[in-house]
């Protein structure tokens, strides 16, 4: 590994580690799900994999679900992945009046009763 690209990884914060090596596809990506499921919003995952289609996979989910993908390292067939959690809110309307909730169920559950 290149100084520069080795320095450059061990300078990087993270907040919790997933070691997914050895793991193929889809267990890569469910490590990942359960790695941002132990964290904080705005807290880091790393994740390690060597599933050559990790890279593609790690990607696709962070686009998808929102998280912020801060770093996508393929080094000799060792991906590395650095995303930042990302809560997700979910806006409902009623009538004119727009409503933000952290979970689709307390929208549901509020809007449901009248309670907003």
């Amino acid at each position: 590994m290149p100084a520069s690209l080795s320095q450059h990884l061990n300078n990087m914060h993270y907040d919790y580690e997933v070691d997914a090596t050895g793991l193929k596809c889809p267990l890569p990506i469910l490590r990942c799900k359960k790695g941002l499921n132990e964290i904080k919003s705005d807290e880091v995952l790393k994740i390690i994999a060597t599933d050559p289609g990790s890279k593609k996979d790690f990607d696709a989910f962070c686009r998808q679900t929102g998280h912020e993908l801060l770093s996508l390292q393929d080094e000799d067939g060792v991906q590395t992945l650095e995303a930042k959690k990302i809560l997700m809110h979910f806006v409902a309307r009623q009538g004119m009046n727009f409503y933000l909730f952290k979970t689709k169920m307390a929208s549901l559950l509020s809007l449901s009763r009248n309670v907003v």
